[in-house]
Formats: structure tokens, sequence, C-alpha cells
């Protein structure tokens, strides 16, 4: 299982003046959506500019679209690409030569540098040296699934994820009007669990190795969380050493709970569950990692297509096991369980666009 990197939101629509949800007309959406991005392109940084984002072409060997569709099923699945650019220079590097300027001046004038100066100097410095740093680019796609109402996000990076969830918010989104007032579509994330996680992640390291949820397996850490009290942070340590005991019977409960997901005997990758039973990235074993040459931009194209789609492919059955670890299953009708037929629809997609994907039967 390739599960590497993947935040989901699930697309809520405003109510009208009648409190009724409004409809999502797909082709209104796929227009808005391929217009905005188009007009929110990324442009080349100038010569003096640190970052910029922008939305690029994803696919520029097979057309000049920013939004793609994707074929699978003939559903409204469709592609975008998030870039930012970036440069990047090191701290030592400004510290060094701040460090000479500040020398020379306590030398020559006999007098110590203030706050303000060593602050004017360093801005002078990255002045001087952002025209002559090469910028950094990073992609990020984003799959809009429009039947199934989700948007997948290809990062597991919180910040980069809400980042890129602002920019589609602001950007992307079509406006409706409701009391004369503008308003739009919502991004919220999934739901694992309906009651409290909690609980259910405490009573694990508490139960006995057959009452442990199919599929998953505990780690030597854990934070444990008390009202009103510091968190404690576990490592290194089996769930039932005495010092686990002792917090759990002194009011703590699972706060962050790392654990392994399992397909048999392999274990197929880990996560850390937040109180609310909800995860966003996978670390996997190195074997399953693929590896590219750097400098070949073509082959770093078809990685970060091929980590996506086996991302995706991989979603469902993880949620399944999310689920079932918690006892929600068929009962949670919604945003997740959409999730998971977006992921199995854009990775069938992929395949017939040519892109690399495990298929079901091979992580099953």
């Amino acid at each position: 299982m390739l599960f590497k990197q993947l935040t989901a939101y699930n697309i809520q629509m405003p109510a009208d003046e009648a409190g009724r949800r409004i409809v999502l007309n797909t082709k209104e959406w796929r227009a808005c959506i391929a217009q905005q991005a188009m007009n929110h392109s990324f442009k080349a940084l100038t010569d003096h500019q640190v970052s910029g984002t922008g939305w690029e072409v994803p696919e520029p060997d097979i057309n000049q679209e920013y939004l793609i569709s994707v074929p699978a099923q003939d559903k409204n699945i469709h592609l975008l690409c998030y870039r930012t650019d970036e440069r990047k220079i090191p701290n030592s590097a400004i510290k060094e030569q701040l460090n000479r300027q500040v020398a020379k001046i306590e030398r020559d004038e006999k007098r110590a540098v203030s706050k303000i100066e060593r602050m004017t100097f360093k801005d002078e410095i990255l002045a001087q040296k952002i025209p002559h740093t090469l910028p950094t680019p990073s992609r990020v796609l984003v799959v809009f699934d429009l039947d199934n109402m989700t948007v997948l996000i290809g990062t597991s990076s919180e910040g980069a994820a809400s980042c890129i969830k602002s920019a589609i918010s602001e950007q992307l989104l079509p406006e409706y009007e409701v009391d004369e007032s503008p308003i739009k579509a919502r991004l919220l994330p999934p739901v694992f669990c309906k009651a409290d996680a909690r609980d259910h992640m405490t009573h694990w390291l508490t139960c006995a190795n057959d009452d442990m949820p199919i599929n998953v397996c505990l780690s030597d850490s854990v934070v444990l969380q008390r009202d009103k009290s510091k968190n404690i942070a576990i490592t290194g340590l089996g769930m039932d050493s005495p010092y686990v005991k002792e917090a759990l019977a002194d009011g703590y409960r699972a706060f962050k709970v790392p654990v392994s997901i399992m397909s048999g005997d392999i274990e197929m990758g880990c996560i850390t569950l937040d109180k609310y039973g909800a995860f966003n990235k996978i670390d996997i074993p190195n074997e399953f990692k693929s590896t590219v040459d750097k400098e070949d931009e073509g082959a770093a194209w078809q990685l970060l297509y091929a980590e996506l789609a086996s991302t995706a492919l991989n979603y469902q059955y993880v949620s399944d096991v999310v689920m079932g670890a918690f006892g929600t299953g068929d009962a949670l009708d919604g945003v997740l369980a959409r999730v998971a037929r977006s992921a199995a629809q854009w990775a069938e997609g992929m395949q017939r666009m040519g892109g690399v994907v495990v298929m079901p039967a091979e992580i099953t």
C-alpha cells in the first residue's frame, strides 16, 4: 500500500433564503473553476520577489487547460495543479554577512550596533541576495470530484493544505447571492468518528490484544491529556507499562495515538489518530517509496501523479480500517465514504490516462 499524502475535504453547499441547500451545478462549477484558475495562474517571480503562488497547467504534454477532466466512468472528476515558488536563502549565509558588517562598525566606529540597525542591515542583505537566488518550485495536485462533492489535495502538510484550501475557497469557488449578500460553499474536513474518539482510543490502551480493532496495532508511544493539566507524551514504552496505567487511572485520556495499519501480518504504514479520530498522513516503509532523478523534471512529474494516484486508490482501504476501529462502519453516510468513492474513481481515471497506479488486487 502506498498511501503517502492526501488531505480530503467535503464540499458543503450554502443554504438559500428558505434554508434549503443550494444544488451544486457541475457544469457551472467546472466552467467557473477553470476560468478562475486561469485568472489566478502562476506568474514567474520578479527579481525582488521571495515567493509566489498560483495555478498551473497540470498536464502540459496533453493540453494547455488549467482544469483537466479525468475519465472515470463519465464522472465529474477534475484535476488542477497549485504551484509555489520560493527563493530559499540559508540563514547561515545571512548571519555570517551580518556579523561581518556589525563587527566592522564596532571596530571602525567604536560603538555598539542597535537592534534596529541590525534589522535594517539584514533587510539590505536579503535584498542583495534575492535576485541572485534561483527559486525552488513546489507543485501539489488537486482533485475536484463534483459528483461526490469532495476535494482531494495531494499533500499531508497541514500548512500547505491550509494554504491551498484558502486559495480554492477565495479564488476558485462560485459565488452565490443569498439575502443580497455573497456567499460560497465551505470545505469541511472528514468526520471519522461519531462519538468521542478519545474514549475508543483510551480503551485500546487498556484492552487485551484480542479486543483491538482489526488491522490496527498500537505503537510504543502515545500522548495523553487531562483537563487543566499538561499533556503527557510517552515514548519507548509498551502501552501496558505501569507509567501508562497510572496516568490513565489518574484521569488522563488518549489524545494522540500512533498506530500501525496492517494487512494480515504485513505493516503497511503508520498513522497518528488525533482526539477526533482523524489522521492526515501515513508514514510508509522505505521499500514502498519511489525515487526519481530530481534533475529529470519529466520523471518528477510522473512520480507526482503516481504518488497521488496510489494515495487515492488506497484511501478507501485506510478509511475502512479507521471507521471499523471506531465502530462506525457503514453507518457513516458522510464525507469519508464519499472521499473513498472519489479516491477509487480518481485512481481508475489515472489508469486510463496512463498514470502508474497500484491496483486494488495488489494491496488486499
